[in-house]
């Protein structure tokens, strides 16, 4: 298989996913978004920026395990164009990638991402903090890959440009120096500052939980993120984390998708719709 090909994998080939879950509504949201507001849900993920601040912003989707990714990386360091590029690094293949993806996502810092390119990895330690920002930059680009390919009738391709247009929001595949973008106003991240807002991350005492009335998931715990689906009521589920923040919420965490080496992420609801089992 050539390199082309192996880089143009959808990630649902790489993932384990189980859509089974009692009671389930799917959230295909992106779609009815306007530019403005699919590039803020982007700019709420744990993006990494290569260049300094600039209105031009894009974002650049990427595989770990992709070689097309670090040539881009390589390009845009020689060639800044006057642009930010942002990277949001997905669809990891094994367990080491899934940290290392985690990593990434929690620190958002260049020196941090300019090392994984470099030396083809780093160092450190999972938490909470780093899952809840990796899960967000996953699942929100799931769903973002729905209408990619809706829209361009194909499949998704690693690394991909994601940028505003002057008609809306658009992509591009691999064409390192053919890119196209109008000013973006950046915003606060908010799933990094959530991460960061965690306060307790309790003991699951409880074998699942059960929603009292429709509960929605979301791609970090904050209404404000990405609907990811729903429960209806009196749907059991199996919790994997209950975080409290600092505002005095509590979130509780239930599985979208299995990554090779165990590691699950998903999705997050508040325990006020919630009653244990």
């Amino acid at each position: 298989m050539s390199k082309k090909a192996i880089c143009s994998l959808s990630m649902f080939f790489l993932l384990f996913a189980f859509k089974a879950m009692a009671g389930t509504t799917e959230f295909n949201e992106f779609e009815k978004y306007t530019a403005d507001e699919l590039l803020d849900q982007f700019d709420n993920l744990s993006w990494t920026s290569d260049g300094v601040h600039s209105f031009k912003v894009v974002y650049v989707i990427g595989a770990p395990w992709c070689p097309a990714t670090k040539r881009m990386y390589d390009y845009h360091k020689k060639n800044k164009e006057g642009i930010q590029f942002r990277y949001i690094m997905v669809s990891p293949e094994n367990g080491k990638e899934v940290l290392q993806n985690k990593l990434l996502s929690k620190s958002r810092d260049p020196k941090t991402l300019d090392s994984f390119f470099r030396k083809g990895s780093i160092s450190g330690q999972d938490s909470i903090s780093a899952q809840i920002t990796h899960d967000a930059n996953f699942e929100t680009i799931e769903k973002f890959i729905e209408i990619y390919e809706k829209k361009y009738k194909h499949g998704f391709g690693f690394p991909t440009y994601v940028f505003y247009t002057e008609t809306g929001w658009e992509t591009d595949w691999r064409k390192f120096g053919n890119i196209k973008e109008r000013p973006a106003e950046t915003i606060t991240p908010l799933s990094a500052k959530i991460a960061d807002e965690v306060i307790n991350e309790y003991k699951i005492t409880s074998d699942s939980f059960v929603t009292k009335t429709q509960a929605n998931f979301y791609a970090y715990p904050s209404t404000k993120a990405t609907k990811l689906f729903s429960f209806s009521p009196n749907s059991s589920f199996k919790p994997l984390a209950v975080i409290e923040l600092k505002d005095k919420t509590i979130w509780v965490k239930t599985a979208a998708h299995t990554f090779p080496g165990g590691y699950q992420s998903g999705g997050w609801t508040q325990m006020e719709n919630l009653v244990s089992r």
